[in-house]
């Protein structure tokens, strides 16, 4: 009698799971689908702002390595230099646009990071933002206009939808022939 007590609740636990996850995830689970899923669960807990952030680091990779890893501003470079991926349109400002790799540049650490005690009188993105708005729009003017037209345009994106699109065309970027020979100059 003990023994089907502990399993009447066993299963009564395991009833209000399975409805539990119907319920709210819109799943079922049982053994046969218990590795879907739990990964179903998982990808259903992580939100629009993770994505949005993978999303964003993937898609900086993306944009240095477009730029073959050369800094915009000056076009020197890795491995002499280390790179960055810069927002022209404030991240988060523009959310929507920050996973476009359109409106990321590849700038060098000192062109982009403000770094104390460091060239004080030198130009930098984040330091002077009037002259680096000047420089942009006098270097990149059709980049510039399309981008001010994206930000006047209300849409929502789907982030999770757009990280997959990025990794597929990262992969494809890193099989490259061009990519092989960015590594060995």
């Amino acid at each position: 009698m003990r023994r089907s007590v502990k399993r009447l609740s066993f299963n009564a636990l395991s009833v209000t799971l399975d409805i539990t996850l119907k319920r709210e995830y819109g799943i079922q689970s049982g053994r046969s689908h218990s590795k879907r899923y739990r990964r179903e669960v998982m990808r259903k807990k992580k939100t629009r702002e993770y994505w949005r952030n993978k999303s964003v680091t993937l898609a900086k990779k993306i944009a240095r390595h477009m730029a073959n890893f050369k800094c915009a501003y000056c076009g020197r470079g890795e491995p002499q230099l280390r790179t960055h991926g810069s927002h022209i349109f404030s991240e988060g400002v523009y959310k929507n646009m920050s996973a476009d790799i359109d409106n990321i540049l590849c700038l060098c650490a000192g062109h982009h990071a403000i770094i104390p005690g460091r060239n004080p009188g030198s130009w930098n993105w984040h330091a002077y933002p009037d002259q680096s708005w000047e420089w942009f729009m006098a270097e990149y003017p059709e980049l510039y206009q399309q981008l001010k037209l994206r930000t006047q345009k209300i849409y929502k994106i789907d982030f999770e939808k757009k990280h997959e699109r990025l990794k597929h065309l990262y992969k494809k970027l890193l099989s490259s022939p061009h990519h092989k020979d960015s590594i060995t100059n």
